[in-house]
């Protein structure tokens, strides 16, 4: 065989070789290059400018609040109150995207002006809440364009098959941007259900917000002990807004409960009380455990220049003896009582003095003294006992034994459990208080 015909031997086993024609690379044309580069640009473009948009602050008739427009598989809104740890999501439309809401400030009789039957103030809020969405997606989709258009032209610099086709990219990549900002915008409309935002779910502590709404239906807010609503209200709104300027020679004295651990608050609210006096009744962490007290009992110290605390149902005694040992004055019976007191008397009988009034306090009846506080079963409630009921009226008589055995009478008594300091009130009511003291 010659060489010529050895050749064409080789040639033809070489072509048998090849792989089956389907498994070739696919040659597009090239406007269908252009057109998956312009869909890759407008996809990262629009991904873009929403992360640079941020956020957005728009005034209410309620109070500031912050819009931001981010991606979603889903859509819908969502909705958060920082301070208070209040979270809620409903599936008001579908789309690529979500509008996310935080309360930033409140004016605080607006509030309660609408907490109480005043339907201007929610009619001009929900006004403002729809301007204020509108504006925020207007603005984020502004920088989304601004974002695809400057990927574009970098496409445009960097790839000279894109030069060489001059205005075509940019005018496919448009098209893909109209399409999809046009085309999730007509989504969120046509699915916009208004009634979402009445039942939505809710994350963080957001279920506290559905109770509070249902129990402002009930006659319990309207009684003579006042609406816990509003009281409720009252101390969000005294966070989320500006600090009232008090009038020359003015007591001031703050009180509250219920950090559960949210370290997030601490800084603000020192700054808020400004080195006045602070009584807190209760529940500073989730178990009271020994990692929650390194955490949050110096924090609990630095709240203000005096700070007097009792136990909640969520507490320990080891964590009230951290709060004492970063000076804490803590109040109570049992373990840890006054330890927080440089005479190191006990906490069971003590009535101190704090801007003049007369202050005493109550330990919880569900503070763990003994063994874990962070174990699995541990009761924090009536209903985690089988004699619940038993122990309430046992800790209600206990209360009363341990008032009465005050060595004086004092103006402000601190209880966790709101329905010992019902009973409290209510037996000493029966018994003409404060007419025998």
């Amino acid at each position: 065989m010659s060489v010529r015909a050895r050749a064409t031997s080789a040639a033809a086993r070489l072509r048998a070789l090849r792989p089956p024609s389907r498994l070739r690379a696919i040659r597009l044309p090239r406007w269908a290059y252009l057109s998956l580069c312009a869909l890759a640009l407008t996809i990262v473009g629009v991904l873009l400018g929403l992360r640079l948009a941020g956020t957005s602050a728009h005034d209410t008739a309620l109070g500031r609040v912050s819009f931001e427009v981010e991606p979603s598989l889903s859509g819908g809104v969502e909705a958060y109150v920082p301070v208070a740890d209040w979270g809620l999501r409903a599936s008001a439309f579908d789309g690529p995207f979500k509008l996310r809401v935080e309360l930033r400030t409140l004016d605080r009789e607006a509030l309660l002006d609408a907490a109480g039957g005043d339907r201007s103030q929610l009619e001009r809020a929900e006004a403002d809440l729809s301007d204020g969405a509108t504006a925020a997606t207007l603005r984020a989709l502004a920088w989304a364009a601004v974002a695809t258009a400057v990927l574009c032209l970098a496409a445009m610099l960097i790839w000279p098959a894109a030069r060489r086709a001059k205005a075509t990219l940019p005018l496919i990549t448009a098209a893909a941007f109209v399409l999809i900002a046009g085309g999730s915008l007509l989504l969120a409309r046509a699915s916009f259900d208004a009634a979402a935002l009445h039942s939505p779910t809710y994350y963080a502590h957001g279920a506290e917000l559905d109770r509070l709404l249902a129990a402002a239906e009930t006659e319990r807010v309207r009684s003579g002990y006042g609406s816990e609503l509003e009281s409720v209200l009252r101390s969000v709104s005294t966070v989320l807004a500006d600090r009232p300027v008090g009038t020359p020679g003015e007591r001031q004295l703050y009180l509250g409960s219920d950090l559960h651990g949210n370290a997030l608050v601490i800084d603000p609210l020192a700054k808020f009380f400004a080195g006045a006096p602070v009584l807190l009744a209760g529940d500073f962490g989730q178990r009271g455990t020994q990692p929650e007290a390194n955490l949050i009992a110096p924090m609990v110290a630095a709240l203000g220049e005096r700070v007097v605390a009792v136990s909640g149902n969520h507490d320990s005694a080891l964590f009230m003896r951290a709060l004492a040992d970063h000076g804490v004055t803590v109040l109570g019976e049992g373990v840890g009582d006054g330890v927080g007191e440089s005479q190191g008397d006990s906490g069971a009988s003590r009535v101190l003095d704090v801007e003049g009034l007369k202050v005493a306090g109550f330990p919880d009846p569900f503070e763990s003294r003994d063994g874990d506080p962070g174990a699995p079963d541990r009761p924090l409630d009536y209903d985690d006992l089988a004699d619940g009921e038993a122990f309430a009226e046992r800790s209600a008589v206990r209360l009363r034994r341990w008032f009465d055995a005050l060595p004086e009478s004092p103006d402000v008594v601190m209880v966790h459990q709101n329905d010992l300091a019902q009973s409290l009130a209510e037996s000493l009511y029966e018994d003409d208080y404060p007419d025998r003291w």
